[in-house]
């Protein structure tokens, strides 16, 4: 199974996630305490417990805090084999 890593979520991504793990898949999530409004606090509790990595990250816009995130929880970001970063428009791609 792929290692998938989620940046940030929605509701809807939250199901996503969680479609990822009942897959198989290894999943790591990265959040940012400055978009808690794209998700309900339920939701984006939920975003935290499903994976088998989590790790906030401050700097949505800065590239090297985003990368030391997947660190910081564990997982490995050079063996992540896609990445969904949910805010495209704002975060950098965590995998390169």
């Amino acid at each position: 199974m792929s290692h998938l890593l989620f940046v940030e979520t929605t509701g809807l991504g939250v199901e996503a996630l969680a479609h990822a793990k009942r897959s198989g898949h290894t999943v790591a999530y990265l959040h940012c305490p400055l978009y808690d409004f794209t998700a309900t606090p339920a939701q984006r509790g939920r975003a935290v417990q499903l994976p088998d990595h989590a790790a906030p990250f401050a700097a949505a816009l800065n590239g090297d805090a985003v990368y030391a995130a997947p660190l910081a929880s564990g997982a490995d970001p050079t063996g992540v084999d896609d990445g969904f970063p949910l805010l495209a428009e704002r975060t950098p791609a965590p995998a390169g």
